[in-house]
């Protein structure tokens, strides 16, 4: 019992020194800060005159809610770097010959990662709400729990996957391909229109879709998991926690991989880094 009160005491520092460690590169830093706020906004600037759809709503709004998921999206980038940059300066080697034990430096890193998302989710909101007059969310916790264990997820995923990367800015460039990907396919760059193909069923599983099919269900209060619907009726708040059970269940899922790889191939010093690297890359 008392290790799990201490535990947040553990956590809360790594937070404080994984934000200070971060925005020593101030280049790196600007370029996550503002990166995902710019790439929330431009979609709704290109469709900013378009008409309502049949929903009634116009492709901004839809547009809007989804921008608030490209920060969480981004998250991948940041982690990244940051994983491979503390892993060269030893940063992770000196934590390890604290007390601190794994799991509260990995959910330190988590919420370091999480911070800058959610700040970046309220500046998209804010700009859709003041500048293209889109309405304010029907469900805020909805929204809140959507971009939350989406940035979690994420930066759980990354995390585990920076162990099987070259260490260096190498593994920026690989992940990079990814994140756009994952930003395309999830819906935030335009609206869907028509029956789903069978690219948009397969994305339905990547977590990027996920958060957007959440957040945008609570931020309209209708359904925008299910493929098809030729209308999207109002639901309620107890309506639209059931009809996210799938989004969320996909969320879960990849977390728990996020944490199995993390715990198999994460690395704490730069040379056991490289050599599994090398090891990956001859199998």
């Amino acid at each position: 019992m008392s290790a799990i009160v201490s535990w947040p005491r553990y956590v809360w520092p790594q937070v404080a020194l994984s934000q200070r460690v971060y925005w020593q590169d101030v280049a790196f830093a600007l370029v996550g800060a503002v990166m995902p706020v710019a790439m929330g906004i431009f979609p709704m600037v290109q469709v900013r005159d378009l008409p309502a759809m049949a929903s009634g709503l116009r492709p901004v709004d839809l547009l809007a809610a989804s921008g608030m998921c490209v920060s969480v999206i981004w998250i991948a980038y940041a982690v990244i770097n940051s994983a491979a940059r503390r892993r060269e300066t030893r940063t992770y080697k000196r934590l390890r010959a604290t007390p601190i034990p794994a799991s509260a430096i990995l959910g330190g890193e988590a919420v370091s990662a999480a911070l800058p998302a959610l700040v970046q989710s309220a500046v998209v909101v804010a700009v859709a709400v003041g500048v293209f007059h889109v309405p304010l969310p029907v469900h805020w916790g909805i929204v809140a729990l959507g971009i939350v264990a989406g940035a979690v997820t994420i930066a759980l995923l990354t995390f585990g996957v920076s162990g099987l990367l070259p260490a260096g800015e190498l593994s920026t460039w690989i992940i990079t391909p990814f994140v756009i990907v994952m930003w395309y396919l999830s819906g935030s760059m335009t609206v869907a229109t028509g029956s789903a193909s069978t690219v948009d069923r397969i994305a339905d599983y990547l977590p990027s879709t996920a958060v957007v099919q959440i957040v945008r269900t609570g931020y309209f209060g209708q359904d925008y998991v299910a493929h098809g619907l030729s209308s999207h009726p109002h639901l309620g708040l107890g309506e639209a926690l059931g009809a996210i059970h799938q989004p969320l269940g996909v969320l879960i899922a990849w977390a728990a991989v996020g944490y199995v790889l993390f715990r198999t191939f994460f690395t704490w010093e730069p040379r056991a880094a490289r050599r599994r690297s090398r090891r990956a890359a001859t199998r």
